[in-house]
């Protein structure tokens, strides 16, 4: 092969390239965007749940209080999710430099043609290794906007929906078991036991559904 042609070759591989690692850029934007719109929603509305829930002067039945907990326990890790798609992570430029920044070791390459053709080289192997770097942090990042996606618009309306209609129930086939006046000790301890189940109901039907979303997203992998 020709040097002209293997020109040709690599200056078109270099620009495959470099468009894959364009796109890893906008994918992340589009990724924090997304995290950035649902944590506007979920944050007011876990901190106004979560207020009303502990405020004595609220009188709840049980099934108000378990659903409550249920979808505060969703909002809570759906928060986490998307909370944890911002954290920053190392992106790659694929841009090779020398390692002591000296414009003299650039001009060396310039000048001698066996330095140049292995610049270029391992300019190809930069990129690649740039592309691998984003590729992984690219997939962290789509996991857990899913996961928060999933705990916000599958788990939680579950969750809700499935503890008001065991507290329901529970006070249908029980009547005489119901909620203890607030603001006395037997109050207390009735609003703690209806708020850990309902922390246990939210919790077990987010863990489910994330657990068959990890799933799939390994089966798509």
């Amino acid at each position: 092969m020709d040097q002209e042609k293997r020109v040709e070759k690599i200056d078109y591989l270099k620009s495959e390239f470099c468009s894959l690692i364009d796109f890893h850029a906008i994918s992340f934007k589009d990724i924090e965007n997304k995290a950035r719109y649902w944590l506007t929603v979920t944050l007011p509305s876990f901190f106004a749940l979560l207020g009303y829930l502990i405020n004595d002067k609220s009188v709840l039945d049980l099934t108000l209080m378990l659903a409550g907990y249920a979808l505060l326990t969703c909002l809570a890790v759906a928060i986490y999710y998307f909370s944890s798609v911002l954290i920053s992570v190392r992106v790659e430029s694929g841009v090779l430099v020398p390692p002591n920044r000296d414009l003299a070791e650039a001009k060396t390459a310039i000048e001698d043609d066996e330095k140049w053709v292995d610049l270029v080289d391992n300019q190809l192997g930069e990129l690649l290794r740039t592309i691998k770097v984003n590729e992984a942090a690219n997939s962290r990042k789509s996991q857990r906007l899913s996961f928060g996606e999933c705990s916000l618009f599958r788990a939680a309306p579950t969750a809700t929906v499935l503890a008001a209609a065991s507290a329901f129930l529970y006070t249908a086939t029980s009547p005489l078991l119901s909620l203890a006046p607030s603001g006395t000790p037997a109050g207390a301890v009735s609003a703690a036991l209806a708020a850990g189940a309902g922390f246990g109901i939210g919790a077990a039907v987010t863990a489910a559904f994330l657990a068959l979303r990890n799933r799939n997203l390994t089966l798509q992998a």
